[in-house]
């Protein structure tokens, strides 16, 4: 990436974060929410993904199985598959929109 774009991007989330901060947002929580997981890739493990999304681990697992959702990714330094939020939330969203 090249400075200028560097320079504007970082002015541009500067302007969103202050809009926040003040209140002055026009974003739904959903929005805001997809955008900080799409902005952060924000990483979480197999209890949360089943807790933040209301499904047991035999669902989950199926999910995986089927190629629903994605696999999870080995994390240096841990025992257990971490997914990426914004990337189970996409899934999910596709799913309950092919009902």
């Amino acid at each position: 990436m090249n400075q200028e774009l560097a320079n504007r991007l970082g002015d541009e989330f500067i302007r969103i974060g202050k809009d926040f901060k003040a209140g002055n947002s026009n974003m739904t929580e959903d929005e805001a929410i997809d955008f900080m997981d799409t902005v952060a890739h924000i990483k979480i493990g197999r209890e949360a993904v089943c807790d933040e999304f209301n499904i047991n681990n035999t669902k989950f697992y199926d999910l995986i199985n089927l190629g629903k959702i994605p696999k999870g990714r080995k994390q240096r330094g841990f025992k257990e598959l971490c997914w990426y939020r914004d990337e189970i939330r996409n899934a999910i969203n596709k799913l309950k929109h092919k009902d």
